[in-house]
């Protein structure tokens, strides 16, 4: 990964060989771990591809982006900034901790009942 700072103010956080901690992927989205340098506070950056978004779709998918950063729910993480770069739209969200909804349906469980 050549770049590891994003929107001016989130640092993608690399492992000890350099290469940056990669916690999900899907389609052409990749996610990664990331702190706000403002705050030191963990969030999370994903960057989307704007070519894997119809060019008719993106003033929609831009809106509701929009439409999201209002979103105030202890149940809903926040989403902190959005904006593009390059070739990328960078939609940065907060970091909660714990295990990912996939990994928890994918392991067995031993719960009687």
């Amino acid at each position: 990964m050549e770049r590891t700072t994003f929107l001016k103010n989130y640092r993608i956080r690399l492992q000890y060989d350099g290469t940056p901690y990669q916690p999900f992927s899907a389609g052409p989205a990749t996610s990664y771990e990331a702190v706000d340098e403002r705050t030191g506070e963990p969030v999370s950056v994903t960057l989307i591809p704007a070519a894997s978004i119809d060019p008719a779709e993106r003033e929609g998918f831009e809106e509701h982006i929009s439409s999201a950063q209002k979103l105030q729910h202890a149940n809903i993480g926040s989403v902190r900034d959005f904006g593009r770069e390059g070739d990328d739209y960078v939609y940065v969200s907060e970091r909660l901790a714990g295990e990912t909804l996939a990994s928890w349906c994918t392991q067995p469980r031993t719960d009687a009942g």
